[in-house]
């Protein structure tokens, strides 16, 4: 396996550089030709693929910082978010083709209506809710804005965000939606419909912990195992969900050459509750090494206490 570190912007310099060295050659390409060289050169099918590909990891919490390369024996591209969901370039494609809206009866919006929840063996915090207002459709995501969604088909709506996503409703026999699925960042989510009770108290309960404003011990003690094993040399999986192990297989190399550069933690300082966005509730720290900072974020405990998410930034 091939793993690269590159950035949106990153591979529009290094598509720029492909382009200088040719020229030195007497070949010139146009700039967006040598977009697409670099992208096919990389293994993906054209630069809008390898572009989506790149913002993704910039704009939705996937803690991998590199593009895996050949996953598997199809040899496929591929990116896993913090709840282990894979990520591939031909939903990426797929997912930012062109829509177009067809007229529906507003009125056929309240099938849909209601409250939906993702596999909360997997995730218990995160909801989708669909509510009607007049004419419009609106959804929700756990921690974002409200946005409007239009139909085109009987069951199968999108967005006009600047991230493409869709949604698919599954209907149950008397006509009304029992799940959705999430099509988003080349991955599917499927959300299945709860009593709004669940979605309730889940929000007290949320509230309660971020108006509270302190550090989960539990969370702590994981977080500062999951720092020495990254040291040590071998990661600490016994304290993860399945899904986060494999995500922590897939990054260990970066993982433990970063700590190494780092060196020993030195202290670590309880920051805040994030109280916005994909990863609110969240515990957010102040890592302090022998050479340098990280900051780290560690989400919900799973309830046999494995950890569901942590990710790290340098500040």
């Amino acid at each position: 396996m091939v793993t690269i570190t590159l950035s949106a912007v990153g591979a529009k310099n290094a598509a720029g550089r492909l382009r200088e060295f040719l020229a030195a050659d007497g070949i010139n390409l146009k700039q967006t030709h040598a977009y697409e060289a670099l992208a096919q050169a990389l293994g993906y099918a054209n630069w809008n693929t390898l572009q989506a590909l790149l913002n993704t990891t910039a704009s939705s919490g996937i803690t991998e910082d590199a593009v895996a390369k050949g996953s598997g024996d199809n040899h496929t591209p591929h990116l896993v978010d913090a709840r282990g969901r894979v990520c591939t370039p031909e939903r990426l494609a797929e997912q930012a083709a062109p829509r177009i809206a067809i007229p529906f009866d507003p009125k056929k919006f309240d099938k849909f209506v209601g409250c939906y929840q993702f596999d909360p063996t997997i995730s218990q915090d995160e909801f989708f809710i669909v509510m009607r207002k007049e004419d419009q459709l609106l959804t929700q995501l756990t921690g974002q804005e409200h946005v409007e969604i239009y139909p085109e088909s009987e069951t199968k709506f999108f967005t006009l965000t600047h991230s493409p996503a869709q949604l698919t409703f599954n209907m149950n026999a008397q006509g009304y939606a029992e799940s959705i699925v999430l099509h988003q960042h080349g991955r599917e989510h499927l959300a299945k419909r709860v009593a709004d009770s669940i979605v309730i108290a889940f929000e007290e309960t949320l509230q309660k912990y971020i108006a509270g404003n302190k550090p989960s011990p539990q969370r702590e003690v994981l977080l500062r195992r999951v720092i020495a094993a990254n040291y040590s040399g071998a990661p600490n999986l016994e304290d993860m969900a399945p899904w986060l192990v494999e995500l922590t297989k897939r990054t260990w190399p970066t993982t433990h050459q970063t700590a190494l550069r780092l060196g020993k933690l030195t202290s670590l300082e309880f920051l805040h509750v994030k109280s916005s966005g994909w990863d609110r509730g969240w515990d957010a720290y102040n890592a302090v090494f022998e050479n340098g900072k990280l900051i780290y974020e560690v989400g919900p405990l799973t309830p046999d206490h494995k950890l569901t998410g942590i990710w790290s930034e340098f500040p």
